[in-house]
């Protein structure tokens, strides 16, 4: 024999004078050798040699140790040598030290359970994970220490393997290792089955046509419960998709916000939905269609959301950090106290022309954020007069500006201010965002 083989063949011997094992634990010790083979073929082999040469070990080794090793090979034919040899073995079944010699079984039973699952859900991809109780990882750590195993494979990645396979033979479909739409957790320890689903990203826009709505759930304690600050919310509206996608819950990612008070029009806000534990996935036409209609429906028409495309989820931080740098342009009525002339107007568009403006937290939201200093840019302010007090601006500007305090100044933590340049007290009676230079890639 080659030196290879017989310190295979010797390392067997140590290993099973000691503990019995079942084919695949066996083979999953020396999962170096044999590629290709799998794990109980390979532990099927390594007892087939053993067998062979069995005339051999029978006069190396005492003649107990022969019959510890042969009832603990679990291998019939190891007893049938033997006995031709008149080395009669008492053979007790003893399951697998690692196993109990239930490792078959979870494999086939396992597969099953998750064939069927799988009719459940739409998905593109897979993986398979488990969950090994702790007492079956302590012996695998007793035997690679006491044995001094190299070439060891654990019986966790035996079963993600060896379900995963047959998982993809059957329905056709490629494992995923990074980003799986769907995970199907091998519970050992709790004898169950888990189904994790990955949340689905759908890029798209939203409208408000109307005032008064919040992006979010506002909730407010009223002494004795929470109740709702607005009666509408954009996040709320997308909650209507959820049965769509046959999804638990939908989760709004915007690139920035508006005020309550203010519309959303145009070509609308950029956005990324994402739909928890989705059990459809499939971007259709006709769901998109669907999704866009519930919206509508929920809102009674004043929020319109229009989907797009399936995205990744790290564009949900970059939409988030984009948003910043976004070019808006937003429409305010504003209403002064005195008189408006049209060389006020004249003056608020000369001086308001990529002009850098510096702003402290409004006082409006100071008890709910901290107070900083911010600068940003406004381009350009096309204005024009309404009646003698009120007159529109449409303000294109860098986004993350306060556009109510540049109308009235804040009290001087925004300058310079419309208010402050033409000397006269302001108020921003209504405003909408017309336009966002912004769009979602990928």
């Amino acid at each position: 024999m080659s030196e290879k083989l017989v310190d295979i063949v010797t390392k067997v011997l140590e290993i099973c004078k000691e503990i019995p094992l079942c084919d695949r634990c066996l083979g999953r010790i020396f999962s170096a050798y044999g590629v290709g083979l799998s794990n109980k073929l390979r532990g099927l082999s390594i007892k087939t040699i053993i067998t062979m040469i069995m005339p051999y070990i029978v006069k190396e080794l005492d003649v107990e140790d022969v019959k510890k090793i042969a009832e603990n090979m679990k291998f019939p034919p190891i007893l049938e040598v033997l006995r031709r040899m008149n080395i009669h073995v008492e053979y007790v079944e003893k399951p697998c030290y690692i196993c109990s010699d239930l490792l078959d079984h979870i494999i086939e039973e396992y597969t099953r359970k998750i064939l069927k699952e799988s009719l459940n859900y739409e998905f593109e991809n897979f993986l398979v994970g488990v969950h090994v109780p702790s007492e079956i990882i302590s012996k695998e750590e007793n035997i690679l220490r006491e044995f001094r195993i190299e070439t060891y494979e654990s019986i966790k990645n035996e079963i993600k393997r060896e379900v995963g396979k047959r998982i993809k033979e059957k329905l056709d479909i490629e494992p995923e290792f990074q980003e799986p739409d769907i995970v199907f957790l091998i519970n050992l320890v709790e004898n169950k089955l888990d189904v994790n689903i990955k949340p689905l990203f759908i890029a798209g826009r939203y409208l408000k046509l109307g005032r008064r709505i919040s992006q979010i759930k506002w909730l407010v304690w009223n002494g004795m419960k929470y109740r709702l600050k607005y009666d509408l919310s954009i996040e709320e509206c997308l909650q209507a998709i959820v049965v769509v996608f046959k999804a638990e819950k939908a989760v709004l990612h915007a690139a920035g916000r508006e005020d309550v008070d203010v519309r959303m029009l145009g070509y609308g806000r950029p956005m990324i939905v994402e739909l928890r534990k989705p059990r459809l996935r499939k971007i259709l036409e006709e769901r998109l269609r669907a999704a866009q209609s519930k919206v509508s429906e929920a809102s009674k028409g004043y929020v319109l959301a229009f989907f797009e495309k399936k995205v990744s989820r790290n564009l949900v931080r970059e939409i988030k950090e984009q948003a910043k740098n976004h070019v808006k342009t937003y429409r305010a009525l504003v209403l002064s106290e005195s008189m408006i002339r049209n060389s006020d107007l004249k003056r608020i568009e000369n001086i308001f022309s990529n002009i850098l403006i510096s702003q402290r937290t409004p006082t409006r939201v100071l008890r709910r954020r901290p107070d900083v200093l911010r600068e940003k840019i406004v381009y350009k302010v096309a204005t024009r007069k309404i009646c003698e007090n009120i007159f529109e601006a449409i303000i294109r500007c860098q986004g993350g500006l306060y556009v109510k305090e540049l109308v009235n100044g804040d009290q001087g933590r925004t300058s310079p201010s419309f208010s402050s340049v033409i000397g006269k007290n302001l108020k921003c009676l209504e405003l909408d965002v017309l336009s966002i230079s912004a769009s979602i890639q990928g």
